[in-house]
């Protein structure tokens, strides 16, 4: 049969059994599509592949094995000009890095996706990538620059009728609006108004401030 079909379906099989809690046939079975595509250098199934491993690294608690394979589909997908699954990548990787604690890379990372899901005009992907950067702006401890950062993904979604929860990190919003309470009204208010106005440039030009 077709090698390309063949490996993208051992793929998608893998992270099937994969879901339905048997990690290890999920496992095997995305190993065998990552074999196929290697031999066919088959690109975009590879980035495929090397996502669902990561996927299943980082459900298992193993952030580091899932930031080498995360490291590898990003490689995989930029090989073959794929910016949408590049972008969706670096915002995953992103969100592991927040889970891991390191709230300074995860910072950087979530810049970049804010960056690539901009270049490919993805109002849901901009604004996942931002609610994550305000997150992770939050953990570092720059609360201020937190909320406008999560007002200017508000903002966005609400013009595109989107909505931008992302799955690797429940109850980031809910997070950020607690720490609301922290701030005086006055100066909540002007955060807010700032933050809601501001395009996806400026918020990155604000980080490089």
């Amino acid at each position: 049969g077709n090698p390309f079909l063949l490996g993208l379906t051992h793929a998608f099989l893998g992270m099937l059994r994969f879901m339905e809690g048997d990690a290890e046939a999920g496992l095997t079975e995305v190993q065998s599509a990552q074999s196929i595509q290697e031999s066919h250098r088959d690109y975009e199934g590879q980035g495929m592949s090397f996502s669902f491993l990561a996927s299943i690294a980082f459900s298992r608690g193993d952030v580091d094995e899932a930031l080498g394979w995360y490291r590898k589909s990003e490689a995989s997908f930029a090989t073959v000009g794929d910016k949408p699954e590049v972008a969706r990548v670096q915002c995953e990787t992103a969100y592991a890095l927040l889970a891991a604690g390191r709230h300074e890379d995860g910072v950087q990372a979530f810049a970049r996706a804010v960056r690539t899901y901009d270049e490919v005009g993805s109002p849901r992907g901009v604004g996942q990538a931002l609610t994550g950067l305000a997150a992770a702006e939050a953990a570092a401890g720059r609360v201020e620059r937190a909320i406008a950062i999560a007002a200017a993904a508000k903002a966005m979604s609400e013009r595109a009728g989107v909505v931008v929860v992302h799955p690797m990190a429940p109850g980031v919003a809910e997070r950020i609006e607690a720490l609301k309470a922290s701030i005086p009204r006055e100066e909540l208010d002007a955060l807010i108004r700032s933050g809601g106005a501001m395009s996806p440039a400026e918020v990155l030009a604000m980080l490089a401030a």
